[in-house]
């Protein structure tokens, strides 16, 4: 009897453990399929129906599906907005215009450049005794206030709102309003992008989350002509 329950018990050991390889080889067949449907960043909705069937057919669990792509982050949402497939949001804030639609909405911070002085140069002129240990030095001084470089400050704080007709900052401080049809161009940055738009004389820099997802969203935006 004894000997049986060992045996019954090495096979379920056995029967275990090839079930976990077998779940660990499903995951990293997924995890590779992932990866080879975003290397052009482009991720269509045909390729996520074959993703999804695949994981299906192997009996993966949602939240592993789910946790394998996550693992992707930003490329996947990047890879999906090249595809042209926009979000929709409910929840954005805005009192949106005939046919507007609100695709990202983000924390952002608006950011100036201020410049960094110093004062150089020499005194000159002479010290007379004003008080016990105190002396007041005056005459001309022959150094000047210099700019040795420059910061980035936050001016302020709030969050940024893409929707297919344009982009609105809304600050504790401010409102920016970048419309699409004005947009010259964009600086893009990991953590910020700065917009060119006609007849404005400076260029907004935002740091957000990340530059590269506003980015593609207002490309797969202005892509679809609804600007």
């Amino acid at each position: 009897g004894r000997a049986q329950c060992e045996t019954c018990e090495s096979r379920a050991i056995e029967e275990q453990r090839q079930i976990q390889a077998r779940q660990e080889a499903a995951i990293e067949h997924i995890r590779g399929l992932v990866s080879s449907m975003i290397e052009d960043d482009y991720f269509s909705e045909d390729e996520e129906r074959h993703l999804v069937a695949t994981a299906q057919a192997q009996g993966m669990p949602q939240e592993v599906f789910t946790s394998i792509l996550s693992e992707q982050g930003d490329r996947l949402t990047i890879a999906m907005l090249n595809a042209g497939r926009l979000p929709q949001l409910a929840d954005h804030g805005l009192m949106l215009k005939k046919d507007e639609v609100a695709h990202l909405r983000v924390d952002a911070q608006v950011l100036k450049e201020v410049a960094v002085r110093e004062y150089q140069g020499n005194y000159s002129g002479f010290s007379f005794k004003v008080a016990r240990g105190l002396r007041y030095r005056v005459g001309g001084s022959r150094g000047k206030s210099v700019v040795v470089g420059t910061t980035i400050e936050v001016a302020d704080e709030g969050e940024l709102v893409i929707t297919s007709k344009r982009g609105v900052f809304r600050g504790a401080r401010q409102t920016l309003e970048v419309p699409w049809s004005r947009l010259l161009g964009m600086n893009v940055f990991e953590d910020g992008i700065q917009f060119h738009v006609s007849n404005r004389k400076s260029a907004p820099l935002l740091r957000v989350p990340s530059g590269d997802v506003v980015a593609a969203t207002i490309n797969a935006v202005t892509q679809e002509g609804n600007a």
